[in-house]
């Protein structure tokens, strides 16, 4: 394997982690999907796509934990390219089977795509904000087994009647907020 190459997937997914914590700490980062991170997120995925070409998706026996991480990291957060998303899902679950990725990541990517489908998670990863300006978990499949199918997965138990923590919206606007979401979702081809 090509350690440089190693090194420089684990050098993104660290980049993209201090972009995301300046902008949290300025408090513009759940406000909106900044063009800066969306740059970022895209050259990282171009960068990913072409080290699974050349030596497929970082395995955790063949490239170490740490870049296994960082990749499935880079994947998440490309969330302007669904098609790329929805690949690597497929990758990251043959890879799930033989135990070369964390569990929780494929649980991670899983929900995210079907919250970006407009369909109900499996794992209750996903959460926004409600018309009241509550952060809750989107809908979900069969809420009885939730815990159980999370606990297979590597993930806590959750109360789907409680808020999550997080972040404060602050003066955005909850229902305004919504509908840019639903605009990007259908530019970026996640919904017609």
């Amino acid at each position: 394997m090509n350690v440089a190459r190693q090194n420089e997937i684990i050098a993104l997914a660290a980049e993209d982690d201090r972009l995301r914590a300046r902008l949290e700490q300025d408090g513009s980062f759940f406000a909106e999907y900044s063009r800066e991170l969306e740059g970022v997120h895209l050259r990282n995925s171009e960068k990913l796509v072409a080290y699974v070409a050349e030596f497929g998706f970082p395995q955790i026996s063949r490239e170490g934990n740490a870049v296994c991480v960082a990749a499935c990291k880079l994947v998440l957060r490309a969330i302007s390219r669904p098609k790329f998303q929805r690949d690597c899902l497929a990758l990251m679950r043959a890879e799930l089977e033989r135990g070369e990725v964390p569990a929780n990541y494929v649980a991670l990517l899983e929900d995210r795509i079907r919250y970006f489908e407009g369909r109900h998670q499996l794992y209750g990863t996903n959460a926004d904000w409600d018309s009241a300006g509550r952060r809750v978990i989107t809908p979900v499949e069969e809420e009885a087994s939730l815990n159980q199918r999370r606990s297979f997965m590597g993930l806590p138990p959750v109360n789907l009647r409680e808020p999550v923590e997080g972040p404060d919206l602050g003066a955005v606007d909850p229902l305004r907020r919504q509908e840019e979401f639903l605009a990007w979702l259908r530019k970026t081809g996640w919904r017609s």
